[in-house]
């Protein structure tokens, strides 16, 4: 769930990825596990994944023009295994991550090539590969094969693991060395983040250059980050993507990188003190309020920080 307003009331598996791992590191991992069980409870096709959202009761949403998203199994994998390090996982969460893993695995053809083009978490309809969709998918999968070892599931393991191979290369070869949004275009996207650590312990060459120049190309007049590069021009930042760029660059080991995207967040909460979603160009905080993404993400960097930032 984004925010309180009424309008937002609805349930993004990918937000409740951030939100299930945010709660394992504050030492809430029996929280964790409910918000994934309840995750292994919404419709999944077995060829496109999650919807986009899901009424708070679980129910599907018809002739929502959010279709399904293939980042949804990709980051709910990664949420299983975070929150698994933490917690003993129920059955009904260890059937999600096998049909989770049996989507991506459908879906890449065994990591034979990018998922279909589709929506991403900017949500507009596309027929383009998008980085947001595919970066997702291959750190699921090597998240799942990591479960799978652990579980003494070799066989399981070797075959999503060459998938998570597979799909990476895939992605090198499509959208580098520039690793613009759609590959040839579509300008640099807060995507560059996903695939960074934790997401990818070992950066694809021309990534973290990628990471580098969304910062500088994405910045708007408020001080925040757009969605991507060639985002209309609104001059709105979005605090989603300057957390996940402040989670990754801490992952990385670039503290201070981390503590100038944290510090402007709590400059820019709302007027109640919560994370907004969105940052005009003045510095006003908009859109609903909590976060829950911004809020997770914020969570998971001040965890990480070894030092906190200083107000």
């Amino acid at each position: 769930m984004p925010g309180r307003r009424r309008i937002w009331g609805y349930f993004w598996p990918r937000d409740g990825a951030f939100l299930a791992v945010a709660l394992a590191r504050t030492g809430h991992a029996d929280r964790s596990v409910v918000l994934l069980s309840r995750t292994s409870e919404l419709y999944l096709d077995p060829m496109y994944g999650f919807d986009a959202r899901y009424l708070l009761s679980g129910g599907r949403i018809y002739l929502d023009p959010r279709r399904a998203q293939v980042d949804g199994c990709g980051w709910v994998l990664w949420a299983i295994h975070e929150t698994g390090m933490l917690a003993a996982l129920p059955p009904d969460v260890h059937d999600l991550r096998d049909r989770c893993t049996d989507q991506l695995l459908r879906a890449t053809g065994g990591g034979s090539h990018l998922p279909a083009p589709g929506q991403d978490y900017w949500e507009q309809t596309t027929y383009d590969h998008l980085l947001g969709a595919s970066a997702p998918v291959a750190a699921g999968l090597r998240f799942a094969s990591a479960d799978y070892r652990a579980l003494g599931q070799e066989q399981r393991a070797d075959v999503v693991d060459q998938a998570a191979g597979g799909v990476r290369s895939e992605i090198e070869r499509f959208f580098g060395p520039t690793y613009l949004r759609a590959g040839t275009h579509g300008g640099l996207d807060a995507a560059t983040a996903m695939l960074m650590p934790p997401f990818d312990p070992d950066p694809l060459p021309g990534v973290q250059e990628a990471w580098f120049g969304y910062q500088q190309e994405a910045v708007r007049p408020g001080g925040g980050l757009a969605p991507g590069s060639e985002w209309k021009n609104d001059g709105i930042s979005w605090t989603p993507e300057v957390a996940l760029v402040a989670y990754t660059a801490v992952a990385s080991g670039q503290d201070e990188i981390a503590r100038h995207w944290i510090h402007w967040l709590d400059q820019h909460r709302a007027p109640w003190g919560s994370l907004p979603e969105k940052v005009d160009s003045q510095g006003r905080a908009g859109g609903p309020a909590p976060l829950g993404w911004t809020s997770a993400l914020v969570l998971l960097t001040l965890d990480e920080l070894t030092e906190p930032p200083q107000g």
